[in-house]
C-alpha cells in the first residue's frame, strides 16, 4: 500500500483536454479506445493518471517534448 505523500495524481478528462488543447469529448474518445490510460473512479467517472498522461506525452510528442 503507498503511503499518503505517494499516492498519484488523478487529472479529470476537462483538465487534460485543457493541458492539450483539445475537448473533453476527444480526451473521452482516446481514454475508450485506450490511447490514453484512465481509470474509472467508484463515481463512474473517468481520471487519468499523472503517470499515464506523461506517458502518452512522451509517446505523442517524444522525449523532447513539443
Amino acid at each position: 500500500m503507498q503511503a499518503l505523500t505517494e499516492v498519484e495524481r488523478l487529472f479529470t478528462l476537462s483538465e487534460v483536454a485543457y493541458m492539450l488543447g483539445v475537448s473533453y469529448w476527444t480526451v473521452y474518445n482516446w481514454v475508450r479506445e485506450g490511447r490514453l490510460k484512465g481509470v474509472k473512479v467508484p463515481t463512474g467517472r473517468w481520471r487519468v493518471p499523472r503517470s499515464a498522461l506523461e506517458e502518452f506525452f512522451r509517446e505523442v510528442f517524444g522525449e523532447g517534448g513539443r
